[in-house]
Formats: C-alpha cells, sequence, structure tokens
C-alpha cells in the first residue's frame, strides 16, 4: 500500500516526512510513499484539496481527510470547527509546545521505535525551527553538516529537488547527499559572504524593529540582522519565493518573552505561523510592501500601547 505524505517544505517538514517514512517501513505499515512539498501559497484552497488516500500532513495546515496528521504551529486550524472537535491520539497529534513537528513524532512513537540513531537530526529539526542557535554566526557556518543540508533546501526551488533531501534522510546518505552538491554549498556560501555585505546596506532600523528588502537576492536571510544589531526585537522582511512575494515577521531569537504572538498577527493578512515566526505570501510587490507596513504598525502600536494613524506613509 502506499503512503502519500503532504508535509511543508522546510527543514522542519523534510526532516518529519523522512522520520514517518522511516518508522513506517520499520513498522512493515507501507512499502511505497508518494512525497508532495506544500506550502502556505496553497492556503485558501487547502480544505478543498484532495487529498490521496492515505495520506499524511506534517508541519502544515490542518486537513480533515488526512489519515496522519502532525503539527505544532499556532494557526494549523482554518476552521475553528475543527480546533473544537480535534482528538488527540497516534495518528493525528498536534501540540503548539513542542520545537518542531519531527519532537512530536518522536513522542508519539517513540514507544514503538529507536530514535536513538535520529537524535542529532532531530535536534537541529528543533534548532533550525526555532530558530534556538548559540549565536547568529551558526548559520553561516558551513562547516555544519545540517546548516549545510538547510542552506540546500532554502537554495532549491525544484520540489524534486526537496524529495531527494527526503531520501536522502530516509536511506541514511546525508553526507553523501552533502559531498554530491559540494561545489554548488561551496558557491551559496561564497554568495552568502557577498550578500551579508549588500544587505548590511538595506536595513532600515525603526523602534527596535528592523525593516528590509530582501527582493532580488538569492536566498532568504532572515536572521541577518541580529548578525548586525544583537540587540532589535523584531524583522520584517520582504522576499521572493516561487513566483510569490513573501513577508516574513520574526522576533529575535536570541531574546526571551516575546509578548506578541506574531502567528496571530500574520494570519490577519492571510498568513500563518507561530508566536515567534510567521508570515504573509502576496502575489505583488506592491501588496507585500502594504502588508509588511501595516505588520509594522501592528508591532509598532503592541510595543507602545499607543495609536500610529500618522505614520501611513511607506517605511521602504
Amino acid at each position: 500500500m502506499r503512503l502519500t505524505l503532504y508535509f511543508h517544505k522546510d527543514f522542519d517538514g523534510i526532516v518529519s516526512a523522512a522520520l514517518l517514512t522511516v518508522i513506517f517501513n520499520k513498522l512493515k505499515m507501507y512499502y511505497k510513499y508518494k512525497y508532495i512539498p506544500v506550502d502556505y501559497n496553497i492556503m485558501n484552497s487547502w480544505l478543498n484539496f484532495e487529498l490521496d488516500k492515505p495520506a499524511a500532513v506534517l508541519d502544515f495546515l490542518y486537513h480533515p481527510k488526512a489519515k496522519y496528521f502532525y503539527d505544532h504551529h499556532t494557526t494549523t486550524f482554518l476552521d475553528s470547527n475543527h480546533k473544537r472537535i480535534f482528538s488527540k491520539n497516534r495518528n493525528c497529534y498536534w501540540d503548539q509546545t513542542f520545537k518542531s513537528t519531527p519532537s512530536i513524532i518522536k513522542s508519539v512513537y517513540s514507544d514503538i521505535f529507536d530514535f536513538l540513531p535520529y537524535m542529532e537530526l532531530i535536534y537541529w529539526a528543533d534548532t533550525i525551527d526555532s530558530a534556538e542557535y548559540s549565536s547568529p554566526k551558526d548559520l553561516y557556518n558551513c562547516s555544519i553538516r545540517y546548516i549545510s543540508l538547510n542552506k540546500l533546501i532554502g537554495h532549491y526551488n525544484d520540489n524534486a529537488e526537496i524529495i531527494e533531501v527526503v531520501k536522502a534522510i530516509v536511506d541514511n546518505k546525508i553526507d553523501l547527499y552533502l559531498a554530491d552538491r559540494s561545489k554548488l554549498l561551496n558557491d551559496i556560501c561564497k554568495e552568502e559572504k557577498e550578500i551579508m555585505l549588500l544587505l548590511k546596506r538595506r536595513l532600515n532600523i525603526k523602534n527596535n524593529i528592523c525593516l528590509f528588502d530582501h527582493i532580488g537576492i538569492k536566498g532568504f536571510h532572515r536572521y541577518l540582522p541580529y548578525y548586525y544589531y544583537p540587540d532589535i526585537n523584531y524583522t520584517i522582511a520582504i522576499y521572493n519565493k516561487d513566483e510569490n512575494y513573501n513577508v516574513s515577521i520574526g522576533y529575535n531569537p536570541w531574546k526571551k518573552n516575546n509578548k506578541i504572538n506574531l502567528g496571530e498577527i500574520a494570519k490577519k493578512y492571510g498568513g500563518g505561523g507561530r508566536h515567534n515566526v510567521a508570515g504573509i505570501i502576496t502575489q505583488s510587490y506592491a501588496k507585500a510592501k502594504m502588508v509588511a507596513n501595516r505588520v509594522y504598525l501592528d508591532l509598532d502600536n503592541n510595543i507602545l500601547h499607543k495609536c500610529k494613524e500618522n505614520m501611513a506613509k511607506e517605511i521602504f
């Protein structure tokens, strides 16, 4: 029997898809797998989307037709009724207290599967998805295998290559996968150093919030502002992804006690995410700029507890 896995196409989602495959292979539950990376650009049509049967949805929005569902995002339920009647069990498990979806999978299956060989992988899924790096400098360290793997993931636009990453993890061939793409990785790291200097000139700090325009630059360096300005609280960025223009919102991961739920702010504008990191997908640069400025005002109003309606002009 074949299982189709729909997973968010980031490090967290990719590792989730690989782990579930390994577990189900070990338990001899399924013998064939189909992988479909997904992103929030399909959010509006997601509940009407016809999933293959059986299907697993990982690190993504809840779908009532999924046989397996594992996620940790605060905004996972598009329909409040689904959240109200949701029943947590081995097959469907949502818990926003977990740092990553692989950690949820470990919690659910630890009684019947040995996760010891995957603890480092799960650790880095937690670290990358919750941005709990020891320092902003870690993000630009190309000698750490999982950070290198994440750099490649961020570079890819092709879903086929994303699926190859899943298969490399399943087959325990991460080092071979990285070796085969060493030239590409070296090029990415070299280009990254050039981008760091370029983006430094685009960082606009206002009221301890950093706004920056990432358009026209490959990849997305969401944490670069903290490299140069470690004391800022929030970042708002506009960047390209596929054919869309995304607005990213983040809280400084090296600080504590964020009192503003960024996922809820993003939800107001058709996006989603968690308490400390969120995103909004738009179809035009003009719309992205408008949303970014509204998010800035929302953040600023929350931080300063006063109305800023007179700041209607664009920041970018």
